[in-house]
């Protein structure tokens, strides 16, 4: 099978991520789980030839003396995927993710109704985390199609590499992809502040640089989309802090407190009964109130999780409140539920009915 054979068959499985090494069959992995694909066995020189034919001519020396490359790959009027090519014990492997061609909708991702809101907001910064594979870049993906949709704004985005392609209705889209467009987010970020932006997405915040320019951008009137590799709120706080050294953290906590408009951090669960294993968005929603500012400004993490768990003003939306209404309306499993929960003991409570929901 040649990779667009390989690419076809995943896309026919519900694949979400295709995974090439060789000495190995192809694995997919379809609802979370990896699967074997075949009982073929792969070996380095149809590795060799898969990179040969998929690499970008302007990329095969970055990946020669590198080792390593992302970038994407397109089956022509099929299927979109981002691409990670590594090295291990002396061979390359690929991992592809399957990329939809079409942008979901909030509603079709059934995600909180209040992330509608995030559409709404003008300036400051806006993250969305959550760990790799939990659908961060297809929920950035649904609010930038709504705003297109809606508003007349110009779009600048910068990802590496570029996973869902947008095309300009009401809003004008720049799409820019690192390595390619240019040379790192950072760099592309400082110059898209000249590029007469109203939104801008940065892929993934991964250093100093790129954070200190995320704050500039959404301090100046611009709206600022990222996201971060961190489980909830309280961590995306140490996450941002882990960046700089002990004695800045003063200021990135002021600085953090003025442009933070709301952190939503996701995992996926799986859809109860489901006959193809689908899997849906579990949400935490933290919109940064006067309160919440002055908590950041104290790095007072615990209070903000305590207030995240206490809803407190409509502001708030955790993730046990989020697992519990998808059990009460038999969307997902007790037990997927309690698989899920970052607060096992007060999800019990909950369904108890202890807490007010």
């Amino acid at each position: 099978m040649n990779i667009n054979e390989i690419l076809e068959d995943a896309v026919k499985n519900n694949a979400s991520d295709i995974h090439l090494q060789a000495g190995l069959p192809v694995f997919y992995r379809i609802a979370g789980i990896i699967k074997r694909a075949n009982d073929n066995i792969l070996n380095d020189i149809t590795i060799t030839h898969i990179l040969s034919d998929i690499v970008p001519p302007e990329s095969k020396d970055t990946c020669r003396i590198l080792n390593e490359l992302d970038f994407s790959y397109e089956l022509k009027d099929k299927a979109r995927f981002r691409v990670n090519v590594s090295k291990q014990l002396g061979t390359f492997a690929l991992v592809f993710r399957n990329i939809p061609s079409e942008i979901p909708t909030i509603e079709e991702l059934r995600l909180p109704k209040m992330i509608n809101r995030l559409c709404t907001i003008k300036t400051g910064l806006i993250l969305v985390t959550g760990p790799t594979g939990c659908g961060k870049s297809t929920t950035l993906a649904s609010i930038l199609g709504k705003i297109n949709n809606e508003e007349e704004k110009h779009i600048i985005t910068i990802e590496d590499p570029i996973e869902y392609l947008h095309k300009s209705n009401k809003c004008l889209i720049t799409q820019r992809q690192v390595g390619f467009d240019t040379e790192s987010f950072a760099s592309g970020l400082k110059y898209a502040l000249r590029q007469d932006p109203d939104i801008i997405l940065i892929g993934e915040i991964r250093d100093k640089e790129t954070m200190d320019t995320a704050f500039m951008a959404a301090q100046t009137g611009h709206l600022v989309f990222a996201s971060l590799h961190t489980t909830d709120a309280h961590h995306t706080i140490n996450r941002i802090l882990s960046f700089y050294s002990p004695n800045e953290h003063e200021q990135v906590l002021k600085q953090l407190a003025e442009t933070l408009r709301v952190s939503v951090a996701q995992q996926l669960v799986k859809i109860k009964n489901s006959q193809n294993n689908e899997r849906l968005p579990v949400c935490e929603v933290l919109f940064v109130t006067s309160t919440v500012a002055d908590f950041i400004i104290k790095n007072n993490t615990m209070e903000i999780y305590n207030l995240v768990n206490q809803g407190s003003f409509g502001e708030m939306l955790s993730f046990n409140t989020s697992l519990v209404y998808l059990i009460k309306n038999n969307i997902i499993s007790v037990e997927e539920a309690l698989n899920a929960t970052n607060d096992k003991n007060q999800l019990k409570q909950m369904l108890r009915g202890n807490l007010k929901l």
